[in-house]
């Protein structure tokens, strides 16, 4: 399953919506216009020329990333049906158990239920330099995220301990997202 998919239509889009493109074009027109026949054709064929260049290479660079993005796999282990097993954090669901150690990217946003030592590296989301003491402690809806202390964010990583929590929120209904 991959979430990044080059399309042609989208990256040539992309190049011909160059202000300076439209600029050219406009000299183009002007020249043809008032006789300059020869410099106008010139403008146009370094301007067919540049957005030709410029789509081989944006699309060479999208498919080279698209590439990239199919073989990396973030997995994670999960408790599902009395068994731990490992998941790609894809498939993950709010409900689903997770199991947090040690340099882990926590995949989902989890409401802590066990925590050993624990501590998030919650720098990508707060801007603060020293992880996050983490706690089982209950959390109030709607709380700031500062006061997050019984949660594991998306994106964070665990920077001590270990843990274990249940998933409450995946994808763009996360703090991260």
């Amino acid at each position: 399953m991959s979430s990044h998919r080059v399309r042609l239509w989208p990256v040539l889009w992309h190049q011909l919506c160059s202000p300076l493109l439209g600029l050219l074009l406009t000299a183009a027109v002007a020249f043809h216009f008032v006789g300059e026949r020869s410099d106008a054709v010139i403008i146009g064929v370094i301007v067919a020329l540049s957005v030709g260049l410029g789509f081989v290479n944006e699309y060479r660079a999208e498919k080279a990333a698209e590439a990239l993005h199919d073989q990396i796999r973030h997995e994670t282990v999960v408790l599902r049906d009395a068994a731990l097993s490992s998941a790609d954090v894809t498939v993950l669901v709010p409900g689903d158990l997770v199991l947090l150690r040690l340099g882990d990217i926590v995949p989902a946003d989890i409401r802590l239920l066990a925590v050993t030592g624990p501590g998030c590296d919650e720098s990508v989301l707060t801007g603060e330099s020293l992880p996050a003491d983490k706690s089982t402690d209950a959390v109030a809806a709607g709380a700031p995220l500062a006061e997050l202390s019984g949660c594991a964010l998306t994106g964070t990583v665990v920077s001590a301990g270990s843990g274990r929590g249940v998933v409450v929120a995946t994808g763009a209904g996360t703090e991260f997202g």
